[in-house]
């Protein structure tokens, strides 16, 4: 659903990217909607990677890679409450343990960082595709929000939903 004082315009197909001062409407991929807030993306194909589950909630993410059962497995779903500041989530299956990393867009750079804010020493990023193609060429630390315990993985097997 569009917001009122959005505008729906057709997304350049060839190079899957939004300009400047619009907001991909990743759900629906042809289209970007400007928005007052200035956002940039160059995710709008998303929707045709391996990994991107969508709008799918955290439970069936987490089901669908416990399902798929093997360690490395992952998956990019959109964040359902966190809005531009946290758009996406990966989740990543790792020892039984599904790892839900949040994916948040930092505004002053244009780029994206994973983990919480608040890190003085964070790795940025031009796009989520970016991420994901870091991390399966090298290993990216997990740690588990409980207990603190840390593990080290390369993103190997995607899954959808």
């Amino acid at each position: 659903q569009l917001p009122e004082a959005s505008v729906a315009l057709p997304n350049d197909e060839e190079s899957g990217n939004c300009s400047s001062k619009q907001i991909c409407h990743c759900d629906c991929p042809n289209y970007c909607v400007i928005t007052p807030v200035v956002f940039f993306t160059q995710d709008c194909g998303l929707q045709n990677k391996a990994w991107y589950a969508g709008s799918c909630d955290r439970q069936t993410a987490e089901a669908a890679l416990l399902q798929y059962n093997k360690d490395s497995a992952y998956l990019v779903r959109r964040s359902s409450r966190h809005g531009c500041s946290q758009p996406f989530t990966l989740a990543v299956l790792y020892k039984s343990h599904v790892y839900n990393i949040p994916i948040r867009y930092i505004e002053s750079s244009h780029q994206y960082s994973l983990g919480k804010d608040g890190r003085s020493h964070e790795e940025l990023f031009d796009s989520v595709s970016s991420i994901i193609q870091s991390y399966t060429e090298r290993p990216m630390t997990l740690i588990d929000g409980k207990t603190s315990a840390k593990e080290q993985t390369c993103l190997m097997f995607p899954v959808k939903p």
